[in-house]
């Protein structure tokens, strides 16, 4: 017989004292009096966000009065209105415009320092009083937090009015929420650490935080994050309940077009998060995470690569506008037979009785937790990021022959390289009559690899080249550190992608051919002697073909220069670079030549687009 599914209900106090579900038993919270107001009024219920999945036998009445099951709860799930969320389907324009905040437009951070790493390390920027950047997302956060509790239009009206450096600030929704989350905390019963960056967000309790999502199925029940316990997601049971706020501003600016691509059948790609997913996982149960990683590492599909997402990646593709399931149903299909909604990750937590494994309930969203040693009852949804196909990717020859790179000793030196591939990716997204592609940097400086790419009729795709491997290697056209940006050709690389810069004022929107007379040239920013021609910001950095899309006034302002760029194989593009700040601070930057607080060069944003031959 098939085990019973159950969900236990779990009470969150937001007070300190957090019960969680501690594995084989169902815990739920006690009754609250009307007279105990101080833990009533202070509770957010996330009942959904732990679902015990072991055996319950009929005579096990401590955990069934304690249990709803998830086959009867998720009868009363109604059609989501279309009201409830902003529409994310494509406009009449292509004209960056900020896009919705209830889905990830980003690379989700993963925590720093990981092993085995993980891909897009969390990355925090606190230069500006009571501001934190975050360096993958883009998201600015409120650092230091109001002592006060709200209900949920409270909290609303707390971000609309906060007066922080200039306000404009919001309500996060639930999956901008996530992207804080920090899952290497060991964190259990909000006794011990919030699971967060404590250096960028000190002095967090490890309670529920409002988000601006409402529950698909009840608009009056919005959906929360708690900050302890692994960073469960869940929501509450009505908008009167309190909890904490942490304010958010400004977001990912682009086009608002189809955030899902399908370049293979049988796979989805987000073009935002630039994570690649089955069109229909498995409809295998399996026991434990373990045989669901085992099960995505031997799938061939599309040349294999695959495995079970991180806690965080999986909650990419819910998609909280709808319920019964909570995914794109236009692009994904978890038709249910015998097979819940149920999903494994490869995220783990601390419990009391040890290490507990992660998963996500796709019928509303709700995250849960359970003790790894008595096994569940889960399916594996398997994913791969940009550049993990097992098998190489077909890449048309060369055209031309490879040539030695001059000067490599000392580049290795000067730039540094390093011997490992970037873990930051490259997004990009239809724009126009091209593309545009968003790089996310993460901490200034030259402490990390360069990110590679290749031009394609796709996109702007990113290959996983460390850098010593790229200097011998054609298969890139295009690399990115920090501001400085290499062409594969001369000093810089072994093949013949080449260069030019157009005059000024030439406007990237209605060119269409490349100029007769345009000479192109190869990347040279070392002399024959091999010393280092540094471009104009001090930082020792090299002077290459596309150093002319920025001046330095006092921050980094964007030129306007359109470049054109000569292809291996004879094609051309036209490029120019947007932006390298967030976008309030790149505006500030253009419209001032300065910016009022510090804040490091963090991402490139720029479009591209084939020309005519």
């Amino acid at each position: 017989m098939k085990p019973s599914i159950i969900f236990v209900l779990l009470s969150i106090s937001l007070m300190g004292l957090t019960a969680c579900d501690d594995g084989k038993g169902a815990e739920s919270a006690s009754d609250t009096s009307a007279a105990d107001t101080s833990a009533a009024d202070t509770a957010i219920d996330l009942a959904d966000s732990s679902a015990d999945l072991t055996d319950t036998s009929a005579a096990d009445t401590s955990a069934a009065d304690t249990a709803i099951d998830l086959a009867d709860s998720s009868a009363d799930l109604t059609e989501t209105s279309a009201d409830l969320a902003n529409d994310t389907g494509e406009t009449d324009t292509l004209d960056p415009s900020p896009l919705d905040p209830e889905w990830a437009n980003w690379p989700m951070p993963h925590p720093a320092g990981q092993n085995p790493a993980l891909p897009n390390p969390a990355s925090y920027d606190v230069s500006r009083s009571g501001i934190v950047l975050d360096e993958i997302t883009g998201l600015e956060w409120q650092r230091s937090l109001d002592s006060s509790t709200y209900d949920w239009e409270g909290a609303k009206s707390y971000c609309a009015d906060l007066p922080l450096d200039g306000g404009g600030w919001r309500l996060p929704s639930v999956i901008e929420l996530v992207s804080l989350v920090d899952t290497s905390v060991t964190s259990f019963g909000g006794l011990e650490p919030p699971t967060i960056d404590e250096v960028a967000f000190p002095e967090t309790p490890p309670e529920a935080f409002w988000s601006s999502s409402p529950a698909a199925d009840d608009p009056n029940t919005p959906w929360g994050v708690l900050f302890c316990c692994g960073g469960e997601t869940g929501f509450a049971d009505s908008i009167s309940q309190l909890a904490r706020v942490r304010c958010v501003r400004s977001g990912p600016i682009g086009p608002d077009v189809d955030r899902y691509t399908t370049p293979a059948e049988g796979t989805v790609r987000d073009r935002w998060t630039g994570l690649t997913w089955q069109a229909v996982p498995s409809e295998s149960t399996l026991g434990n995470p373990s045989s669901a990683a085992s099960h995505c590492s031997s799938l061939q599909l599309d040349g294999g690569g695959w495995h079970l997402p991180t806690i965080k990646e999986l909650q990419t593709v819910v998609d909280r506008r709808q319920a019964n399931p909570c995914v794109d149903s236009d692009v994904f299909s978890l038709a249910e037979t015998t097979s819940p909604a149920i999903f494994w990750s490869s995220s783990t937590t601390s419990g009391a009785n040890g290490m507990k494994a992660r998963g996500v309930y796709f019928d509303r969203g709700n995250t849960f937790s359970i003790d790894t040693q008595w096994g569940g009852y889960g399916r594996p949804w398997c994913m791969r990021r940009d550049g993990e196909r097992t098998d190489p990717i077909v890449i048309p020859p060369a055209g031309c022959d490879p040539t030695a790179v001059a000067c490599l000793n000392e580049q290795v030196v000067d730039s540094p390289f390093f011997d490992t591939a970037s873990l930051y990716t490259i997004l990009s997204s239809p724009s126009g009559d091209g593309f545009s592609a968003f790089v996310p940097m993460g901490d200034a400086g030259s402490g990390h690899p360069f990110v590679y790419g290749r031009f394609t009729d796709q996109g702007l795709e990113a290959l996983p080249l460390d850098d010593l491997t790229a200097m011998q290697s054609q298969r890139w056209h295009i690399a990115f550190r920090d501001h400085v940006i290499r062409l594969n050709s001369g000093v810089s690389g072994p093949s013949c992608v080449l260069g030019a810069e157009l005059p000024p004022g030439t406007d990237f929107d209605t060119l269409t051919s490349a100029p007769t007379d345009l000479v192109f040239e190869a990347e040279s920013y070392y002399s024959s002697q091999c010393a280092l021609t540094p471009d104009s910001s001090g930082l020792g950095t090299p002077d290459t073909l596309t150093a002319g899309y920025w001046t330095n006034p006092g921050c980094l302002r964007m030129t306007g220069a359109v470049y054109v760029v000569q292809l291996d194989d004879g094609r051309q593009l036209k490029l120019t670079v947007d932006g390298i700040y967030p976008t309030p601070t790149q505006n500030e930057c253009q419209e001032t030549g300065t910016i009022s607080s510090p804040i490091p060069p963090n991402q490139l944003i720029f479009r591209w687009a084939f020309l005519q031959p």
